[in-house]
C-alpha cells in the first residue's frame, strides 16, 4: 500500500472509533437525569434542562451559581 492509502485507512478507522465511542446507546442512558435526583434550588421552573455529565466535589455550588445568573 502507498503512504496516502494508509493514512485514508487510518483517518477511516479514527472516525469510525470516535462515532462508535460516541454512540447514543439507547433509552436507558438518560432514565437517571430527572428532576427527583436535583437537590439544588430551581430558581425558573420553566427554565431549559441541563444534564451535567461529570463530578466535582463542588458541583452543587457550581450548578447554583449558574441558576441564579441564568
Amino acid at each position: 500500500m502507498n503512504k496516502k492509502a494508509i493514512a485514508a485507512a487510518m483517518s477511516v478507522a479514527a472516525l469510525a472509533a470516535t462515532l462508535a465511542g460516541c454512540s447514543g446507546g439507547g433509552d436507558a442512558a438518560g432514565a437517571g437525569a430527572n428532576s427527583t435526583n436535583c437537590t439544588n434550588k430551581i430558581v425558573h421552573a420553566d427554565a431549559p434542562k441541563v444534564s451535567v455529565w461529570a463530578w466535582y466535589p463542588n458541583m452543587a455550588t457550581v450548578v447554583d451559581n449558574f441558576n441564579n445568573s441564568h
